[in-house]
């Protein structure tokens, strides 16, 4: 959102000069050559030239802003606004450092000092209307895409925001609508497509997060990010074994998701493929009680109590692992080992589950 309103202040350039002027510091900023800016300002005070000090502090603020330094962009553009009230396009660079920073209220007044120039830019209503979301003020944000898309009729960016509100709103047809709308004029914009699908799936409409998200496999068939989110809502949508397939194809990719691999064959109930995918897994706080998991589900106890001294050497083990564990004692007739799993084990119910596995073991004698 950051440079957006460049257009307000810069819009008459310099004649070149041999020596760099303010206006060269403009186009460096522009282009993103934050350093460069700085240097040229720092070189016409250091060489005393007369500048125009109000332009410099919106100068030093946009630098700031660009190096992520909201609280120095915002005094600059405040110490601006000191000096010349009647200036409006430092308030619009205010609201965007005031959002960053999360001093939304703020921000909101910032926008509405500068509504006048603002609105001659699409970026002003999407801004806007993002605050106004954030204080909880839906239909004002909806009234301001609405005049936004009003003026910019032919702007998709204002499509998006007004798709992402309605998802927000719980209107969710019409903000697929608004969604594929946006994405029929912008079919490459990958971030929108990821944004879009997982904002369906927190809306609870997983059905509409699939669609839209294997539509942007097709696009972006060889996109890590686009297979990982899509296996992610499959794998919420209970159709675990779809899921694996597509965590296998983002680990071919980028090999890291051999836990998230064998935990959906788990699930799906393929446990000897599972184990294959679980010895790639490097953290033993992840590997270790998934192992015995698979290796319980497949009633392998030798096995699953075997892993007793690795598990116990974990800086912490969930419940639900130290019961399984001492489950698989007691399939063992291991009364140490279930004996164990009792003194640490957290959830009073479980706890009474293992200390029935030690009465039966030793009422039997075993």
């Amino acid at each position: 959102m950051f440079f957006l309103l460049f257009s307000l202040l810069f819009a008459s350039p310099a004649l070149a000069a041999e020596e760099p002027t303010l206006q060269d510091a403009r186009a460096a900023l522009v282009a993103g050559d934050s350093d460069r800016a700085q240097q040229i300002v720092e070189h016409q005070r250091a060489h005393g030239h007369e500048v125009d000090a109000v332009e410099v502090l919106v100068l030093e603020g946009l630098i700031a802003q660009a190096r992520g330094d909201h609280p120095a962009a915002v005094w600059s553009f405040r110490e601006a606004l000191t000096r010349q009230p009647e200036r409006t396009a430092p308030q619009l660079y205010l609201a965007q450092s005031l959002y960053a920073m999360g001093a939304t209220a703020e921000a909101l007044t910032a926008l509405i000092a500068g509504e006048g120039p603002g609105e001659s830019l699409p970026s002003y209503f999407i801004l806007r209307a993002r605050v106004e979301t954030d204080l909880g003020q839906r239909e004002a944000a909806w009234d301001t895409l609405d005049r936004g898309r009003a003026r910019f009729p032919e702007e998709p960016s204002l499509r998006r925001e007004a798709a992402l509100l309605l998802l927000q709103l719980g209107l969710y047809r019409a903000a697929e609508g608004e969604a594929h709308a946006y994405l029929e004029a912008r079919p490459d914009d990958r971030t929108a497509w990821l944004m879009l699908g997982d904002a369906l799936r927190a809306a609870g409409d997983l059905d509409g997060a699939r669609a839209l998200l294997e539509e942007a496999a097709l696009r972006f068939p060889e996109d890590h990010e686009v297979l990982v989110r899509l296996a992610y809502v499959w794998a919420v949508s209970n159709h675990p074994l779809v899921a694996a397939r597509l965590y296998q194809r983002a680990h071919v990719l980028q090999p890291i998701h051999a836990f998230e691999i064998a935990e959906q064959l788990r699930a799906g109930g393929s446990y000897r493929l599972a184990l294959s995918y679980n010895a790639l897994v490097s953290e033993p706080d992840k590997k270790l009680p998934q192992r015995l998991a698979l290796l319980s589900s497949l009633e392998w106890w030798d096995r699953a109590a075997a892993l007793a001294p690795s598990l116990e050497r974990l800086p912490a083990l969930p419940d639900a692992a130290r019961y399984q564990l001492a489950y698989a004692g007691y399939r063992v007739e291991d009364v140490g080992l279930v004996a164990r799993q009792i003194r640490d084990l957290q959830d009073p119910w479980l706890r009474e589950g293992a200390q029935e596995l030690i009465d039966n073991l030793t009422t039997s004698g075993r």
